[in-house]
């Protein structure tokens, strides 16, 4: 018989929030922080050896007794790099970019000089 799920402690952008459900998906986890609608947010999940993006409908398996981080960013863009031959992923709010990795802090900014050309894509028509 399945015990009553552990109380999850999450800090989303600083804000500590509780879940009891030891498996929510990244739905859940942005209800819990008032995040509405879901679907506007991108979740970051930072992690000791990195970070990822967690979709809506995705599951984490989260550990009771830790504290889980996340960012969340009001957009539909997703950052990846890599450092130090680790995977990270990130949003798009400079204000929210510090990320402390092993005893250090990188400052994720992203710098437009001139003007941009995007090359155009035809419209989906479907």
């Amino acid at each position: 018989m399945a015990g009553k799920p552990k109380t999850i402690e999450l800090d989303v952008n600083g804000v500590r929030y509780e879940i009891d459900d030891d498996d929510p998906s990244g739905r859940d986890v942005r209800a819990a922080a008032g995040l509405n609608p879901a679907s506007s947010f991108v979740l970051i999940h930072v992690r000791d050896r990195g970070s990822t993006s967690v979709g809506l409908d995705d599951k984490l398996d989260l550990k009771a007794g830790k504290v889980e981080i996340f960012r969340a960013f009001e957009s539909d863009r997703i950052f990846t790099f890599t450092l130090d031959e680790r995977a990270f992923e990130w949003g798009a709010d400079p204000k929210l970019a510090p990320l402390a990795y092993e005893r250090r802090t990188l400052l994720l900014e992203l710098r437009v000089v001139g003007p941009v050309d995007l090359p155009r894509q035809k419209p989906c028509i479907g």
